[in-house]
């Protein structure tokens, strides 16, 4: 994924009708923040992912927990909302 934002970023700026952007500003500052921008989405996009897939199991741990400490005559409205939410 990253590689295609990569592509994308770098067609757009060499591809950009501003000719004298390019003229101005000089290559390595425009490669260096490319190299920023990678790192960001290399580094900072995982740990957020890892972070939403963790809240993620908790809600459902905690939801699961709660249905069987109030009474097992929940767990079947629980089924039937996860088949609906599953086809929706």
């Amino acid at each position: 994924m990253s590689r295609r934002i990569h592509a994308t970023m770098m067609y757009r700026i060499m591809h950009a009708p501003v000719e004298e952007f390019l003229e101005i500003v000089p290559l390595g500052r425009i490669l260096n923040r490319f190299t920023k921008d990678m790192d960001v989405i290399d580094k900072v996009l995982h740990k957020n992912v890892n972070l939403v897939c963790f809240v993620f199991f908790m809600v459902c741990t905690e939801i699961i927990f709660i249905i069987f400490s109030i009474g097992p005559i929940l767990i079947f409205p629980l089924f039937v909302y996860v088949i609906v939410a599953l086809y929706y």
